[in-house]
């Protein structure tokens, strides 16, 4: 049963980040998948007010940027299983890792997406190979 729920955790966490890395490389794709939280639209004007240092957009892209997961020197911490530790018989929690894994693949992603240097894309690549590993 454990089997089972861990495989299902992992799975969705595949899933996320396969959600997330069509996001990071499909700038020009026809495809809208429903899950998504943007647009290309809205990356594009995003884009712009960001060149332009247009406010509020400037701020949040000043955060995104010195956010500890926006960076391309982030460690990840891919697991085999992940457990969240539910009884007193599991194994110590480790889910912390993969969300916080998965806030860096979805950042640096956002970040190649706004100011186009591939090595943003390359690192949430990265993070996601390590996983899938």
């Amino acid at each position: 049963m454990k089997a089972l729920k861990n495989r299902a955790i992992i799975t969705e966490a595949v899933l996320l980040f396969t959600l997330m890395l069509g996001l990071t490389l499909a700038s020009h794709a026809q495809f809208v998948h429903p899950g998504c939280l943007g647009s290309q639209a809205d990356l594009n004007r995003a884009r712009t007010e960001v060149a332009a240092g247009v406010s509020p957009w400037i701020d949040d892209w000043n955060r995104l940027t010195n956010n500890s997961h926006a960076q391309l020197s982030y460690v990840d911490h891919p697991q085999s299983v992940v457990y969240r530790g539910v009884s007193g018989s599991c194994p110590a929690q480790n889910y912390t890792y993969l969300y916080n894994d998965a806030a860096a693949i979805w950042a640096c992603a956002l970040r190649y997406q706004i100011s186009g240097d591939t090595n943003y894309a390359n690192k949430a690549v990265q993070i996601m190979n390590d996983w899938s590993a």
